[in-house]
Protein backbone atom coordinates (compact mmCIF):
# COMPACT_ATOMS: atom_id res chain seq x y z
CA UNK A 1 0.00 0.00 0.00
CA UNK A 2 2.87 2.51 1.08
CA UNK A 3 4.51 1.77 -2.63
CA UNK A 4 1.07 2.43 -4.27
CA UNK A 5 1.23 5.50 -2.09
CA UNK A 6 4.77 6.62 -3.28
CA UNK A 7 4.12 5.66 -6.93
CA UNK A 8 0.93 8.02 -7.15
CA UNK A 9 3.51 10.45 -5.56
CA UNK A 10 6.38 10.19 -8.39
CA UNK A 11 3.46 10.15 -11.25
CA UNK A 12 1.86 13.43 -9.86
CA UNK A 13 5.36 14.68 -10.12
CA UNK A 14 5.52 13.51 -13.96
CA UNK A 15 2.64 14.98 -14.46
CA UNK A 16 3.18 18.49 -13.26
CA UNK A 17 6.66 18.21 -15.23
CA UNK A 18 4.89 17.70 -18.41
CA UNK A 19 2.15 19.70 -18.11
CA UNK A 20 4.15 22.49 -16.88
CA UNK A 21 4.07 24.84 -20.52
CA UNK A 22 7.49 27.10 -18.91
CA UNK A 23 11.05 24.36 -18.71
CA UNK A 24 11.87 26.30 -15.77
CA UNK A 25 8.53 25.29 -13.65
CA UNK A 26 9.79 21.82 -14.86
CA UNK A 27 12.88 22.54 -13.70
CA UNK A 28 11.18 23.28 -10.53
CA UNK A 29 9.14 20.42 -9.77
CA UNK A 30 12.67 18.39 -10.14
CA UNK A 31 14.18 20.54 -7.63
CA UNK A 32 11.22 19.95 -5.40
CA UNK A 33 11.01 15.98 -6.02
CA UNK A 34 15.02 15.98 -4.88
CA UNK A 35 14.48 17.79 -1.76
CA UNK A 36 11.56 15.95 -0.81
CA UNK A 37 11.31 12.63 -2.10
CA UNK A 38 13.63 10.39 -0.16
CA UNK A 39 16.46 8.77 -2.52
CA UNK A 40 15.47 4.80 -0.78
CA UNK A 41 12.31 5.12 -2.96
CA UNK A 42 11.74 2.84 -5.45
CA UNK A 43 9.23 3.91 -8.48
CA UNK A 44 10.34 0.46 -10.52
CA UNK A 45 11.88 -2.44 -9.14
CA UNK A 46 11.74 -4.82 -12.02
CA UNK A 47 13.07 -5.42 -14.47
CA UNK A 48 14.84 -2.44 -14.19
CA UNK A 49 15.45 -0.47 -10.83
CA UNK A 50 14.43 3.14 -11.32
CA UNK A 51 15.04 5.29 -7.91
CA UNK A 52 12.99 8.38 -7.79
CA UNK A 53 15.82 10.68 -8.56
CA UNK A 54 16.50 8.92 -11.81
CA UNK A 55 12.72 8.80 -12.57
CA UNK A 56 12.09 12.98 -12.23
CA UNK A 57 15.41 13.25 -14.52
CA UNK A 58 13.99 10.99 -16.85
CA UNK A 59 10.95 12.66 -16.76
CA UNK A 60 12.40 16.43 -17.26
CA UNK A 61 14.66 14.88 -20.16
CA UNK A 62 11.52 12.95 -22.12
CA UNK A 63 9.43 15.80 -21.68
CA UNK A 64 11.33 18.43 -23.24
CA UNK A 65 12.72 15.82 -25.97
CA UNK A 66 9.71 15.80 -28.07
CA UNK A 67 10.94 19.61 -29.10
CA UNK A 68 13.75 17.88 -31.17
CA UNK A 69 14.81 21.01 -33.10
CA UNK A 70 15.14 23.54 -29.92
CA UNK A 71 16.64 20.61 -28.42
CA UNK A 72 19.39 19.84 -30.88
CA UNK A 73 19.67 23.99 -31.48
CA UNK A 74 20.85 24.38 -27.38
CA UNK A 75 22.82 21.45 -27.44
CA UNK A 76 24.61 22.95 -29.96
CA UNK A 77 25.41 26.39 -28.41
CA UNK A 78 25.83 24.57 -25.19
CA UNK A 79 29.44 26.19 -23.77
CA UNK A 80 30.86 22.93 -23.18
CA UNK A 81 29.22 20.49 -25.74
CA UNK A 82 32.85 19.41 -26.50
CA UNK A 83 33.47 18.26 -23.09
CA UNK A 84 29.89 16.79 -22.86
CA UNK A 85 30.75 14.26 -26.04
CA UNK A 86 34.18 13.57 -24.59
CA UNK A 87 32.41 12.37 -21.76
CA UNK A 88 29.82 10.52 -23.18
CA UNK A 89 32.29 8.89 -25.30
CA UNK A 90 34.39 8.17 -22.16
CA UNK A 91 31.26 6.25 -20.59
CA UNK A 92 30.57 3.74 -23.54
CA UNK A 93 34.03 2.70 -24.27
CA UNK A 94 33.98 1.79 -19.99
CA UNK A 95 30.86 -0.23 -20.67
CA UNK A 96 31.57 -1.61 -23.95
CA UNK A 97 34.73 -3.14 -22.84
CA UNK A 98 33.47 -4.43 -19.80
CA UNK A 99 33.49 -8.11 -19.83
CA UNK A 100 31.16 -8.96 -16.98
CA UNK A 101 28.17 -7.04 -18.90
CA UNK A 102 25.83 -8.63 -20.96
CA UNK A 103 24.66 -6.22 -24.47
CA UNK A 104 21.70 -4.91 -22.79
CA UNK A 105 23.80 -3.49 -20.07
CA UNK A 106 27.25 -2.15 -22.12
CA UNK A 107 24.21 0.36 -23.34
CA UNK A 108 21.97 0.92 -20.34
CA UNK A 109 23.96 1.47 -17.77
CA UNK A 110 26.43 4.45 -19.52
CA UNK A 111 22.88 6.05 -20.43
CA UNK A 112 22.17 6.07 -16.50
CA UNK A 113 25.57 7.33 -16.10
CA UNK A 114 25.13 9.91 -18.08
CA UNK A 115 21.61 10.66 -16.92
CA UNK A 116 22.87 10.27 -13.04
CA UNK A 117 25.57 12.61 -12.99
CA UNK A 118 26.73 14.75 -15.86
CA UNK A 119 24.58 15.19 -18.59
CA UNK A 120 22.20 16.99 -16.27
CA UNK A 121 24.15 20.00 -16.26
CA UNK A 122 22.66 20.51 -20.11
CA UNK A 123 19.38 19.79 -18.62
CA UNK A 124 19.61 22.39 -15.83
CA UNK A 125 21.11 24.67 -18.91
CA UNK A 126 18.27 23.88 -21.48
CA UNK A 127 15.51 24.58 -19.17
CA UNK A 128 16.08 28.51 -18.32
CA UNK A 129 15.08 30.54 -21.55
CA UNK A 130 15.19 34.18 -19.73
CA UNK A 131 17.40 36.06 -17.67
CA UNK A 132 14.86 36.45 -14.87
CA UNK A 133 14.24 32.31 -14.97
CA UNK A 134 16.41 32.01 -11.57
CA UNK A 135 15.01 34.34 -9.41
CA UNK A 136 11.39 33.03 -10.80
CA UNK A 137 13.15 29.82 -9.15
CA UNK A 138 14.17 31.33 -5.55
CA UNK A 139 11.01 32.48 -3.87
CA UNK A 140 9.86 28.53 -4.08
CA UNK A 141 12.78 26.81 -3.41
CA UNK A 142 13.73 28.93 -0.65
CA UNK A 143 10.81 28.33 1.18
CA UNK A 144 11.07 24.79 0.94
CA UNK A 145 14.44 24.98 2.37
CA UNK A 146 12.91 26.54 5.66
CA UNK A 147 10.92 24.25 5.43
CA UNK A 148 13.12 21.16 5.57
CA UNK A 149 14.82 22.98 7.62
CA UNK A 150 12.35 22.77 10.33
CA UNK A 151 12.11 19.45 9.93
CA UNK A 152 15.67 18.79 10.41
CA UNK A 153 15.38 20.64 13.67
CA UNK A 154 12.60 18.47 14.83
CA UNK A 155 14.65 15.09 13.42
CA UNK A 156 17.24 16.01 15.75
CA UNK A 157 15.66 17.41 18.97
CA UNK A 158 13.55 14.40 18.76
CA UNK A 159 15.69 12.29 17.75
CA UNK A 160 13.11 10.86 15.42
CA UNK A 161 12.63 10.53 11.70
CA UNK A 162 9.24 8.85 10.80
CA UNK A 163 9.41 9.24 7.10
CA UNK A 164 12.96 7.68 7.01
CA UNK A 165 11.92 5.13 8.73
CA UNK A 166 8.87 4.89 7.03
CA UNK A 167 10.93 5.20 3.43
CA UNK A 168 13.58 2.38 5.11
CA UNK A 169 11.44 -0.41 6.34
CA UNK A 170 9.25 -0.54 3.09
CA UNK A 171 12.28 -0.45 0.55
CA UNK A 172 15.30 -1.33 2.05
CA UNK A 173 15.49 -5.55 2.94
CA UNK A 174 15.05 -6.45 7.02
CA UNK A 175 18.04 -7.93 8.73
CA UNK A 176 20.46 -6.56 5.80
CA UNK A 177 23.36 -4.97 7.12
CA UNK A 178 22.80 -1.94 5.22
CA UNK A 179 18.84 -2.21 6.81
CA UNK A 180 20.79 -1.85 10.49
CA UNK A 181 22.80 0.83 9.99
CA UNK A 182 19.89 2.66 8.65
CA UNK A 183 18.19 1.98 11.65
CA UNK A 184 20.93 2.77 13.72
CA UNK A 185 21.05 6.52 12.63
CA UNK A 186 16.75 6.55 13.21
CA UNK A 187 17.47 5.46 16.53
CA UNK A 188 19.76 7.32 17.74
CA UNK A 189 22.24 4.57 18.22
CA UNK A 190 25.20 6.16 17.03
CA UNK A 191 27.81 8.56 19.51
CA UNK A 192 26.94 11.65 16.90
CA UNK A 193 23.18 11.80 16.33
CA UNK A 194 23.17 13.50 13.07
CA UNK A 195 19.93 14.42 11.48
CA UNK A 196 18.36 13.98 8.03
CA UNK A 197 15.05 15.82 7.61
CA UNK A 198 13.74 14.46 4.00
CA UNK A 199 16.92 13.27 2.96
CA UNK A 200 17.56 9.43 2.70
CA UNK A 201 21.42 9.97 4.16
CA UNK A 202 22.81 12.88 6.80
CA UNK A 203 25.47 13.93 4.80
CA UNK A 204 23.29 14.64 1.45
CA UNK A 205 20.89 16.82 3.60
CA UNK A 206 23.84 18.94 4.75
CA UNK A 207 25.26 19.57 0.97
CA UNK A 208 22.00 20.06 -0.06
CA UNK A 209 21.07 22.65 2.57
CA UNK A 210 24.98 24.12 2.11
CA UNK A 211 23.62 24.57 -1.68
CA UNK A 212 20.87 26.16 -1.03
CA UNK A 213 22.52 28.80 1.46
CA UNK A 214 24.76 29.35 -1.44
CA UNK A 215 22.01 30.14 -3.72
CA UNK A 216 20.42 32.07 -0.64
CA UNK A 217 23.04 34.21 -0.71
CA UNK A 218 23.52 34.64 -4.65
CA UNK A 219 19.76 35.61 -4.57
CA UNK A 220 20.32 38.45 -1.57
CA UNK A 221 23.59 39.61 -3.41
CA UNK A 222 21.77 39.94 -6.67
CA UNK A 223 20.35 43.27 -5.25
CA UNK A 224 16.36 42.32 -5.50
CA UNK A 225 14.87 43.71 -2.67
CA UNK A 226 11.40 42.06 -2.28
CA UNK A 227 13.46 39.00 -2.14
CA UNK A 228 16.31 39.92 0.48
CA UNK A 229 14.56 39.10 4.02
CA UNK A 230 13.84 35.72 2.55
CA UNK A 231 17.14 34.99 0.88
CA UNK A 232 18.68 36.16 4.62
CA UNK A 233 16.67 33.79 6.05
CA UNK A 234 16.96 31.07 3.15
CA UNK A 235 21.00 31.61 3.93
CA UNK A 236 20.27 31.21 7.93
CA UNK A 237 18.24 28.21 7.34
CA UNK A 238 20.74 26.34 5.17
CA UNK A 239 23.13 26.59 7.55
CA UNK A 240 21.42 25.46 10.35
CA UNK A 241 21.04 22.29 7.96
CA UNK A 242 25.28 22.09 7.38
CA UNK A 243 25.74 22.26 11.26
CA UNK A 244 22.95 19.75 12.33
CA UNK A 245 24.08 17.16 9.97
CA UNK A 246 27.42 16.58 12.26
CA UNK A 247 29.69 15.83 8.61
CA UNK A 248 33.19 17.75 8.79
CA UNK A 249 33.47 17.44 5.13
CA UNK A 250 30.46 19.33 4.56
CA UNK A 251 31.09 22.04 7.07
CA UNK A 252 35.00 22.39 5.37
CA UNK A 253 33.35 22.23 2.15
CA UNK A 254 30.73 24.79 3.27
CA UNK A 255 33.59 27.50 4.51
CA UNK A 256 35.48 27.60 1.65
CA UNK A 257 32.56 27.49 -0.84
CA UNK A 258 31.60 30.75 0.94
CA UNK A 259 34.74 32.21 0.62
CA UNK A 260 34.84 31.68 -2.61
CA UNK A 261 31.66 33.58 -3.28
CA UNK A 262 32.31 36.20 -1.09
CA UNK A 263 35.83 36.63 -3.58
CA UNK A 264 34.31 36.42 -6.28
CA UNK A 265 30.77 38.43 -6.04
CA UNK A 266 31.38 40.77 -3.91
CA UNK A 267 32.92 44.43 -4.03
CA UNK A 268 35.91 45.03 -1.53
CA UNK A 269 34.25 46.67 1.15
CA UNK A 270 31.35 44.14 0.90
CA UNK A 271 34.07 41.52 1.89
CA UNK A 272 35.40 43.54 4.72
CA UNK A 273 31.88 44.04 6.52
CA UNK A 274 30.35 40.22 5.57
CA UNK A 275 34.33 39.38 7.04
CA UNK A 276 33.47 41.19 10.11
CA UNK A 277 29.88 40.17 10.25
CA UNK A 278 30.75 36.73 9.97
CA UNK A 279 33.37 36.53 12.89
CA UNK A 280 31.43 37.71 15.19
CA UNK A 281 28.24 35.75 14.45
CA UNK A 282 30.98 32.20 14.36
CA UNK A 283 32.48 33.29 17.33
CA UNK A 284 29.08 34.05 19.25
CA UNK A 285 27.55 30.46 17.88
CA UNK A 286 30.57 29.09 18.71
CA UNK A 287 30.38 29.72 22.49
CA UNK A 288 26.85 29.37 22.81
CA UNK A 289 25.74 26.62 20.83
CA UNK A 290 27.50 23.02 21.63
CA UNK A 291 26.66 21.23 18.57
CA UNK A 292 28.20 24.35 16.36
CA UNK A 293 31.41 24.02 19.28
CA UNK A 294 31.62 20.35 18.48
CA UNK A 295 31.55 20.46 15.18
CA UNK A 296 34.21 22.95 14.85
CA UNK A 297 36.60 20.96 17.19
CA UNK A 298 35.96 17.70 15.21
CA UNK A 299 37.68 20.10 12.07
CA UNK A 300 40.28 20.93 14.05
CA UNK A 301 40.92 17.40 15.16
CA UNK A 302 41.38 16.39 11.94
CA UNK A 303 44.34 18.86 11.06
CA UNK A 304 45.89 18.53 14.42
CA UNK A 305 45.60 14.18 14.98
CA UNK A 306 44.19 13.01 11.51
CA UNK A 307 41.00 12.75 13.69
CA UNK A 308 42.34 10.41 16.14
CA UNK A 309 39.85 11.75 19.02
CA UNK A 310 36.82 11.61 16.65
CA UNK A 311 34.65 8.92 15.49
CA UNK A 312 34.11 8.90 11.83
CA UNK A 313 36.75 8.55 9.05
CA UNK A 314 40.40 9.32 10.19
CA UNK A 315 43.85 10.13 7.79
CA UNK A 316 45.11 6.74 8.42
CA UNK A 317 41.62 5.17 7.30
CA UNK A 318 42.10 7.32 4.35
CA UNK A 319 45.37 6.05 3.47
CA UNK A 320 44.32 2.35 3.42
CA UNK A 321 41.08 3.35 1.09
CA UNK A 322 43.65 4.75 -1.23
CA UNK A 323 46.03 1.78 -1.18
CA UNK A 324 43.17 -0.23 -1.78
CA UNK A 325 41.95 1.65 -4.81
CA UNK A 326 45.37 1.64 -6.46
CA UNK A 327 45.35 -2.44 -5.98
CA UNK A 328 42.35 -2.17 -8.23
CA UNK A 329 42.88 0.50 -10.41
CA UNK A 330 45.79 -1.83 -11.55
CA UNK A 331 44.12 -4.34 -12.70
CA UNK A 332 42.48 -2.00 -15.20
CA UNK A 333 44.39 1.42 -15.21
CA UNK A 334 42.88 2.59 -18.45
CA UNK A 335 38.94 1.60 -18.66
CA UNK A 336 38.65 0.54 -14.94
CA UNK A 337 36.55 -2.20 -14.02
CA UNK A 338 33.22 -1.25 -15.11
CA UNK A 339 30.06 0.24 -13.54
CA UNK A 340 29.04 -1.21 -10.26
CA UNK A 341 32.45 -3.04 -9.47
CA UNK A 342 32.41 -1.85 -5.86
CA UNK A 343 28.65 -2.70 -5.15
CA UNK A 344 28.60 -5.93 -7.43
CA UNK A 345 32.01 -7.61 -7.41
CA UNK A 346 32.77 -5.95 -3.76
CA UNK A 347 30.12 -6.78 -1.99
CA UNK A 348 28.87 -3.11 -0.93
CA UNK A 349 26.02 -3.43 -2.52
CA UNK A 350 25.15 -6.55 -0.88
CA UNK A 351 27.33 -6.99 2.28
CA UNK A 352 25.17 -9.77 3.34
CA UNK A 353 25.83 -12.34 0.36
CA UNK A 354 29.37 -11.12 -0.65
CA UNK A 355 32.91 -10.98 0.18
CA UNK A 356 33.63 -7.73 1.43
CA UNK A 357 37.23 -6.27 1.25
CA UNK A 358 37.88 -5.03 4.46
CA UNK A 359 40.94 -3.48 4.29
CA UNK A 360 39.40 -1.01 2.19
CA UNK A 361 37.24 0.62 5.00
CA UNK A 362 34.75 1.99 2.39
CA UNK A 363 35.31 4.30 -0.74
CA UNK A 364 34.99 7.06 0.94
CA UNK A 365 35.78 9.33 -2.18
CA UNK A 366 34.80 9.95 -5.86
CA UNK A 367 38.80 9.58 -6.16
CA UNK A 368 38.92 5.90 -5.23
CA UNK A 369 35.67 5.10 -6.90
CA UNK A 370 36.68 6.49 -10.68
CA UNK A 371 40.14 4.87 -9.81
CA UNK A 372 38.58 1.32 -9.11
CA UNK A 373 35.47 1.81 -11.61
CA UNK A 374 36.33 3.88 -14.51
CA UNK A 375 40.19 4.21 -14.86
CA UNK A 376 41.97 6.66 -16.64
CA UNK A 377 39.44 7.68 -18.93
CA UNK A 378 36.90 8.42 -16.10
CA UNK A 379 39.70 10.26 -14.07
CA UNK A 380 40.08 12.18 -17.37
CA UNK A 381 36.77 13.03 -18.01
CA UNK A 382 35.27 13.66 -14.92
CA UNK A 383 38.68 16.26 -14.06
CA UNK A 384 38.01 17.70 -17.84
CA UNK A 385 34.25 18.86 -16.59
CA UNK A 386 35.10 20.50 -13.28
CA UNK A 387 38.15 22.29 -15.41
CA UNK A 388 35.74 23.29 -18.19
CA UNK A 389 33.13 24.51 -15.95
CA UNK A 390 35.55 26.32 -13.43
CA UNK A 391 37.01 28.07 -17.16
CA UNK A 392 33.46 28.88 -18.50
CA UNK A 393 32.93 30.92 -14.81
CA UNK A 394 36.59 32.60 -15.12
CA UNK A 395 36.11 33.33 -18.55
CA UNK A 396 32.89 35.36 -18.10
CA UNK A 397 33.79 36.55 -14.79
CA UNK A 398 32.79 40.21 -15.73
CA UNK A 399 29.56 39.27 -17.09
CA UNK A 400 27.74 39.32 -13.32
CA UNK A 401 30.24 38.53 -10.91
CA UNK A 402 27.24 37.37 -8.63
CA UNK A 403 26.38 34.54 -10.64
CA UNK A 404 29.79 33.47 -11.77
CA UNK A 405 30.84 33.31 -7.97
CA UNK A 406 27.79 31.58 -7.07
CA UNK A 407 28.86 29.09 -10.18
CA UNK A 408 32.37 28.70 -9.14
CA UNK A 409 30.89 28.12 -5.23
CA UNK A 410 28.79 25.47 -6.34
CA UNK A 411 31.81 23.87 -8.34
CA UNK A 412 33.96 24.38 -4.87
CA UNK A 413 31.58 22.68 -2.71
CA UNK A 414 31.04 19.80 -4.89
CA UNK A 415 34.45 18.79 -5.83
CA UNK A 416 35.37 19.40 -1.78
CA UNK A 417 32.27 16.92 -0.83
CA UNK A 418 32.99 14.41 -3.45
CA UNK A 419 36.65 14.63 -3.09
CA UNK A 420 35.82 13.98 0.92
CA UNK A 421 32.77 11.75 1.38
CA UNK A 422 32.20 10.18 -2.12
CA UNK A 423 29.53 12.22 -4.27
CA UNK A 424 26.88 9.99 -2.89
CA UNK A 425 23.69 12.11 -4.24
CA UNK A 426 24.88 15.23 -5.09
CA UNK A 427 25.53 14.68 -8.68
CA UNK A 428 21.75 15.91 -10.25
CA UNK A 429 20.64 19.10 -7.99
CA UNK A 430 24.72 20.24 -8.37
CA UNK A 431 24.36 19.83 -12.19
CA UNK A 432 21.06 21.25 -12.45
CA UNK A 433 21.92 24.33 -10.69
CA UNK A 434 25.29 24.99 -12.60
CA UNK A 435 23.51 24.09 -15.86
CA UNK A 436 20.83 27.08 -14.40
CA UNK A 437 23.68 29.49 -13.93
CA UNK A 438 25.85 28.88 -17.05
CA UNK A 439 22.34 29.92 -19.18
CA UNK A 440 21.73 32.47 -16.85
CA UNK A 441 25.34 34.08 -17.63
CA UNK A 442 25.20 33.11 -21.40
CA UNK A 443 21.84 35.09 -21.47
CA UNK A 444 22.96 38.31 -19.91
CA UNK A 445 26.03 38.30 -22.39
CA UNK A 446 23.61 38.02 -25.00
CA UNK A 447 22.07 41.54 -23.41
CA UNK A 448 25.35 42.98 -23.09
CA UNK A 449 26.18 42.30 -26.23
CA UNK A 450 22.64 43.29 -28.21
CA UNK A 451 23.68 46.59 -25.71
CA UNK A 452 26.61 46.94 -27.29
CA UNK A 453 25.53 46.67 -30.68
CA UNK A 454 22.55 50.01 -29.95
CA UNK A 455 25.13 51.88 -28.46
CA UNK A 456 27.38 51.65 -31.36
CA UNK A 457 24.58 52.07 -33.79
CA UNK A 458 23.35 55.21 -31.70
CA UNK A 459 26.89 56.51 -31.87
CA UNK A 460 27.28 55.65 -35.74
CA UNK A 461 23.54 57.33 -36.50
CA UNK A 462 24.72 60.75 -34.40
CA UNK A 463 27.77 60.89 -36.50
CA UNK A 464 26.16 60.83 -39.39
CA UNK A 465 23.77 63.70 -38.25
CA UNK A 466 26.71 65.50 -37.39
CA UNK A 467 28.07 65.46 -40.62
CA UNK A 468 24.96 66.54 -42.10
Amino acid sequence: MIKIMFLIIAMFFSYMIFSSKESYKKLLWVIIGLIILHANIIVIEAPLIMPISRWLIFTLLFSELYKYNRFISELKRFPLKNTLFLLILGSFCIAIFDKRLEFFYKIYNPFCELTDTYFIVFLGYYAIKNKSDIYKLAKPIIILLIIVTILGILNWVTKQNPYHELVVNTYIKHNSAFYQALISSIEGATDRYRASSTFDMTFNYGYVSSLLALFSFAIYNSGINKLKLLAIIGSLAGLIGTVLCFSRTVLSSTIIAFVVIILFSTSFSKKIIISIIIIIFGLTIYYTLPIFKKSIDNNVDIIATGGAKTGGSSIEMRHFQLLGAYKYFLKSPIIGNGYKYISNELGWGDQDNKQLDNNMCGYESIIYQLMIEQGIIGIFTKCLLIISLIFFFLQNINTNKNLTGFGLAVVTLFLFFSIGTGPLGSWPISMLFLGIIMKSIVLNCHNIAIGKKYEILNRNTRFQSNIS
